[in-house]
């Protein structure tokens, strides 16, 4: 998550709405908090086994970003959506 959305976020109450605009990966957006509940962490023992599936999917997010980035510069406005490489992955 953005910082600044975060940090918006934390300082909203219940039903609140941001007042102004917040810019977020070159978008404006405006934010409304309908509900809050407290964060749960997971045992290890309950998270262990999504740990290597978020290594890999991190994993292949730098080698897609290295080959886009290894693209003569005309090429690399490309971006490649998580979305994208979980269904590439699956198939």
């Amino acid at each position: 998550m953005p910082l600044p959305l975060a940090q918006a976020l934390a300082q909203l109450p219940r039903g609140g709405v941001t007042p102004a605009p917040l810019v977020v990966d070159n978008a404006r957006v405006l934010v409304k908090l309908d509900a809050k509940r407290p964060t749960e962490v997971p045992a290890f023992d309950q998270a262990k086994a999504a740990i290597p599936r978020q290594l890999e999917m991190v994993a292949l997010e730098k080698a897609a970003a290295r080959l886009v980035y290894a693209l003569p510069i005309a090429h690399r406005n490309i971006r490649i959506c998580p979305w994208f490489i979980q269904q590439t992955r699956a198939s």
